[in-house]
């Protein structure tokens, strides 16, 4: 995340810009509490993969 330097003086208009910059980042961030469909992983070599749970609820493994 890159916030903006701070300024010298408070200054509404760059917390206002800083609070929207956390909030985006904070949307992104995968949360403990949350489902989530996939997770992707990166293999070795640079080949990606998702892992996902089937609705019989078998882990499947595909590549991206």
């Amino acid at each position: 995340m890159n916030l903006p330097k701070a300024p010298a003086a408070y200054d509404a208009a760059d917390q206002a810009q800083v609070r929207r910059v956390l909030e985006t980042e904070d949307k992104k961030a995968v949360k403990i509490d949350k489902p989530i469909d996939r997770l992707l992983f990166k293999s070795p070599n640079g080949a990606l993969f998702y892992l996902s749970v089937s609705n019989a609820g078998a882990a499947v493994w595909t590549a991206a």
